[in-house]
């Protein structure tokens, strides 16, 4: 911020300060700030040295690595356009026969590999469900099933806007059908939410973690092995949204809450312990 007010905008120590800052996020896991330095520092470095600098492909292909291998942020088809620009950005600086050049176009092929049966896999989810959708109808439990196989084929392959409009269909279907309560109902839910997640639409995600955990609260009461599952996703999800403040209120309420005579609260406790310092990081 220093350099910033006393310097130009585009002064090149904003670059060094922006990848330090990118590295500390990275050892902390503070996965989505490590994403936006890299990302700032990369178009700052574009600006004043131009995209075939050696230090600005080395940055764009942390980039590409980032969105190939985190787990919170994997994209098969943001991570191809990223890698084909690192490798044509190579072969025009270093030559097509460089070291570093072939590592990446190997990454960029097995990445496509996957990508290819990836697609296969929706050809042949597609083809189930057109053949148990004709013959049992839209609402019958095997055609919903086989709904929720090609969504989970279409999110294998990054293609979450698609995945998101069949998450749905599935958990109106399992709703109207089984109710709000039913396991396959809850199920539904759980999947439509990490899909809304995936998408970065954080609100309605947390949204549906919320319904779910305080409706199985409910249901099965707080100290259950499937309660301190609801929660860590829950957790998890206001990691990626960068809501802190809520997750902490959230937690006080829930562990205030808690009936610490029942039986099974210390293996909830243990469990939620062990989980939650990987959360705040």
């Amino acid at each position: 911020e220093l350099i910033r007010r006393v310097y130009e905008q585009e002064d090149h120590r904003l670059i060094e300060i922006l990848l330090k800052l990118a590295d500390i996020c990275d050892r902390g896991i503070v996965n989505t700030e490590t994403l936006k330095y890299l990302e700032q520092a990369h178009a700052l470095q574009c600006k004043i040295w131009g995209e075939e600098d050696p230090v600005a492909i080395t940055t764009l292909r942390k980039i590409a690595d980032f969105y190939t291998h985190e787990e919170l942020f994997a994209n098969d088809i943001k991570a191809v356009e990223l890698w084909e620009k690192v490798h044509a950005l190579q072969c025009k600086v270093y030559g097509a026969d460089a070291e570093i050049t072939r590592k990446s176009e190997k990454q960029l092929a097995t990445l496509r590999e996957r990508m290819n049966s990836g697609q296969k896999r929706v050809i042949a989810c597609k083809k189930k469900f057109c053949e148990v959708h004709e013959s049992l109808g839209e609402s019958h439990p095997q055609t919903l099933d086989a709904l929720s196989e090609l969504a989970s084929a279409y999110e294998n392959l990054s293609d979450y806007e698609k995945a998101v409009r069949l998450r749905l269909q599935v958990y109106t279907l399992r709703s109207k059908a089984l109710g709000e309560t039913h396991q396959d109902t809850v199920t539904a839910k759980r999947n439509l939410a990490h899909a809304y997640a995936s998408c970065e639409d954080y609100e309605k995600a947390l949204q549906f973690y919320e319904q779910i955990l305080s409706q199985q609260c409910r249901t099965l009461g707080k100290n259950t092995p499937q309660i301190a599952e609801y929660l860590k996703e829950l957790c998890k999800c206001y990691v990626q949204s960068g809501n802190l403040d809520r997750m902490e209120s959230v937690l006080k309420d829930f562990f205030f809450d808690l009936d610490t005579k029942a039986a099974d609260t210390d293996n909830f406790m243990l469990e939620m312990v062990q989980v939650l310092p990987g959360l705040y990081a």
